[in-house]
């Protein structure tokens, strides 16, 4: 085997000798790769891959691995298909497949277990806990890595490879400290074996981290001579990259900008996709900040071709949320610089899309996985995934339980943490298996012709804003016209401002009206001056707003006449102009067997309710609440752990729903107490309904989202109707109301749980969502609802127009003037 790895990676040259250039290690490849003939024998197959891959030639070693592969199987030749599966992962990464490498790697684990080898698994779990760290499933890439360090041990821990992965996990998981040391080592291991290649990769690793925990360069700027006399290019692509970062925070961006085109050249001459990417957005990054504002938007615009293209091979959650974090970074970097550059109208179109690409792809991803879902539902399982669904399901609702009735819940919350994961691994196993995946692609993003010709109307103006690093843009478009406008406050400037005003004016409903005034119409300076005189020109205004911006409705600001936008427009919001776009086009049922299905005052308090007792914030609850929340953590007031505050009944929400069917005569339904449960909804209750009022808490933390309905210690469901279940449900509704949903003991962070909810519910089949940005007292609720449900309730009324008089109502009132009382309620949907 040495012989081959010597031959495969050119390591018989050491750290001293003259680097070469590119063209001079290519050509010992070439005449390295010449003299090893192509075989079925899969050690060398294995060291013909290395060389290719070493050329950028990744499709043709997986021709030849997946020809040995053939071969070794049908002799049963289980170490060859190890090691075989083990190079092919690595390829898979390399081309950015992560998720097939995932698999590959797993049919490696399967084979180790075929041989009863624990430390051929040991090195198969290091493997798989590798590719699930890329993938951003941390916690299992701990898990796995764990568990292969404890069955392996030395086996592990003295295998090149294995000692790497192991490295890259934890430069993964931010441990740098521990990083380092397990790099060092795997270049030690290399070296003794004789592949100098990888044993330089790692050194430069190693380098980078030093770098980056103790800010000493010292090994990094030794390592260039180091990586020039090895033949494969990657540790000098790699060198060049990190160099590019020390660049750039030295703030040296001719230098930083120069290192990093090096480093897109050689990360396209290895094929190194995820590398080819990061060094093309540094490369951006500082040629924006050197004025090179056609070369940065090029390489951005790359980078952005890339990460679609890594999207296009993921069907996971995780992943595709990780991929899609980094596509809306990628996506802003090139939004700054397309309005730098270009002319008005190119610069315009351009910045549009851009905009859309940012922001739409979870939303085009939600609409695209509640098709396929439904088209799937038909399809069959395979009986061991049944199985296994069923397992993990059971096994998650009798760890639900336990946790919300064990006293002491440490080591059951990380147990139900793991069983929930195993789940959702299943789901997506499922997913993956879809024949219909590749054939279903997510909607189009919008472009301005079309958003303008599908979506507007002449009344209509849509406000899309989006937040650069630097600062905000708002686009202004009309039916017949749009521009693109900065706003005058930078990004984090507005973005005080934004919150500054929730916080201090919007919640605080008794300050003097003058005083909510002066600051509203600043907000209004700051949000709608640079397009107000557009305003005048359209009766209703569709928002899109980015960031903080969801955390205010905009009818609540003041303009220079001294009135509130809501009385002299109609306001709406959506999530992006694709979303819209997208669900316009979906086909839609034309008949609805009710008109109205409300849902409320949800059991909590499930002893009392059973024993006829008043119910109170119980246990239970609080337990549920923690368990959705942060287990592990409480807050901290005064210095002292606060007790959970559990969920209280909400018994005007009864009241609420009974006032409202009403309205409706026989065609409606109401569902209350201990028949507004999660497993009701799930069974289709809220089918065939034109509106769904649902009254109950929602818990909206930033990384979790739900509807809290009757907790039944007795139901097959724990009584939280999470985002990716609402999803899932088969609405067909003109309109979703969520009302008096509060966020419990939860803090409101952001607003993305708010974007959740609407998205989860506009995916599932509701046309429009009306739901609240905060909590608003029963009273001023009811009325809102009243008002706002009475003209709605004969007839399919315009719930814009509806909504905008119930508020003008409300406003004129006196005593529910401040808009804390009326303008919580927005409505989604344009």
């Amino acid at each position: 085997m040495a012989t081959l790895v010597v031959a495969a990676c050119g390591c018989g040259s050491t750290s001293t000798a003259a680097a070469r250039t590119p063209e001079q290690q290519e050509s010992a490849l070439q005449a390295r790769l010449a003299r090893l003939s192509a075989s079925a024998d899969p050690q060398r197959t294995w060291a013909r891959s290395r060389i290719l891959r070493a050329l950028g030639r990744q499709a043709d070693a997986r021709t030849e691995i997946e020809a040995s592969v053939a071969a070794a199987r049908e002799k049963l030749d289980w170490s060859a298909l190890m090691l075989l599966w083990r190079e092919l992962g690595e390829i898979e990464v390399e081309q950015g497949k992560t998720e097939r490498a995932l698999e590959t790697f797993g049919k490696g684990l399967e084979a180790a277990n075929a041989l009863g080898d624990s430390n051929a698994r040991a090195r198969a779990l290091i493997d798989t806990a590798w590719a699930f760290a890329l993938l951003g499933h941390i916690g299992q890439a701990d898990e796995a890595a764990t568990e292969g360090k404890v069955l392996g041990g030395e086996a592990v821990t003295s295998d090149p490879p294995s000692s790497e992965r192991l490295a890259a996990i934890a430069m993964r998981l931010g441990n740098t400290q521990e990083a380092i040391p397990i790099y060092q080592r795997a270049e030690s291991l290399y070296r003794a074996r004789g592949d100098e290649a990888a044993a330089t990769r790692c050194a430069v690793h190693a380098a980078y981290l030093t770098w980056r925990e103790s800010g000493d360069g010292a090994q990094l700027s030794r390592m260039r001579t180091r990586v020039g006399s090895v033949d494969d290019p990657e540790a000098a692509m790699l060198l060049w990259l990190y160099d590019s970062e020390r660049a750039l925070q030295r703030s040296d961006y001719p230098l930083c900008e120069s290192n990093a085109i090096k480093a897109v050249k050689l990360a396209d001459l290895r094929n190194v996709r995820r590398s080819a990417k990061i060094a093309r957005v540094m490369a951006a990054r500082c040629g924006r900040r050197n004025g090179n504002l056609e070369t940065a938007a090029r390489m951005a615009t790359e980078a952005g071709a890339i990460v679609e293209e890594e999207l296009s091979q993921v069907v996971g959650d995780v992943p595709r949320q990780e991929l899609g974090f980094e596509a809306f970074l990628i996506y802003r970097l090139l939004f700054s610089l397309q309005v730098a550059s270009g002319d008005e109208a190119q610069r315009l179109q351009q910045a549009f899309v851009t905009s859309e690409r940012a922001r739409a792809r979870a939303h085009l991803d939600a609409v695209a996985r509640n098709e396929l879902g439904n088209i799937a539902s038909s399809l069959p399982v395979s009986p061991a995934l049944q199985r296994d669904t069923a397992l993990a399901e059971e096994r998650v609702k009798n760890l639900t339980k336990t946790l919300l009735h064990s006293r002491n819940r440490e080591g059951v919350a990380e147990r139900h943490r793991d069983a929930l994961w195993a789940l959702e691994d299943i789901k997506q196993t499922k997913l993956r298996q879809n024949p219909l995946l590749s054939r279903l692609a997510s909607p189009r993003v919008a472009d301005l012709a079309t958003t303008q010709k599908r979506l507007l109307d002449g009344d209509t103006l849509l406000l899309s804003y989006f937040m650069t690093e630097d600062r905000p843009y708002v686009f202004a478009i009309s039916r017949d016209d749009a521009v693109l406008q900065p706003l005058e406050l930078t990004a984090s400037e507005l973005d005080a401002r934004v919150r500054r005003f929730r916080q201090k004016f919007l919640l605080r409903p008794g300050m003097d009206p003058d005083v909510y005034a002066r600051e509203a119409t600043k907000m209004h300076e700051a949000l709608l001056g640079p397009i107000a005189g557009r305003l005048g020109q359209h009766a209703r205004l569709l928002i899109v707003p980015h960031g903080a911006l969801s955390l205010v409705p905009f009818e609540s600001l003041v303009g220079p006449d001294g009135k509130f936008v809501i009385e002299s427009h109609e306001v709406s919001y959506g999530l992006s102009s694709s979303l819209s776009l997208a669900l316009a086009s979906r086909a839609r049922k034309r008949e609805h067997k009710l008109a109205f299905v409300g849902v409320g005052d949800p059991v909590y308090d499930w002893k009392a309710f059973a024993a006829g007792r008043k119910e109170g914030n119980s246990l239970v609850a609080s337990r549920a609440l923690q368990l959705w929340t942060e287990a592990a953590v409480q807050e901290k007031k005064k210095g002292k752990k606060a007790a959970p505050r559990g969920l209280p009944r909400l018994p005007g929400t009864a009241r609420e729903v009974r006032a409202i069917a009403k309205l409706f005569g026989r065609s409606q339904k109401t569902m209350l107490r201990a028949k507004a449960s999660e497993g009701a909804i799930k069974r289709g209750a809220l089918a065939g309904a034109r509106i769904v009022h649902i009254a109950s808490h929602g818990l909206m933390a930033p990384h979790y989202q739900a509807l809290a309905l009757s907790l039944n210690p007795r139901d097959s469901e724990d009584g939280f109707l999470m985002n990716s279940e609402i999803s899932e449900l088969k609405l067909d509704a003109d309109l979703v109301v969520l009302s008096a949903c509060e966020t419990g003991s939860v803090r409101f962070r952001s607003a993305e749980p708010v974007s959740g909810l609407a998205l989860s519910l506009r995916s599932a089949g509701a046309e429009k969502v009306m739901l609240s940005l905060w909590s608003v007292d029963d009273s001023a609720t009811a009325q809102l609802m009243i008002d706002f449900y009475r003209p709605v309730a004969g007839s399919k009324s315009d719930y814009s127009k509806s909504l905008a008089e119930a508020k003008r109502k409300m406003l004129k009132s006196g005593k529910w003037r401040h808009p804390f009382f009326w303008s919580a309620f927005v409505l989604h949907g344009g």
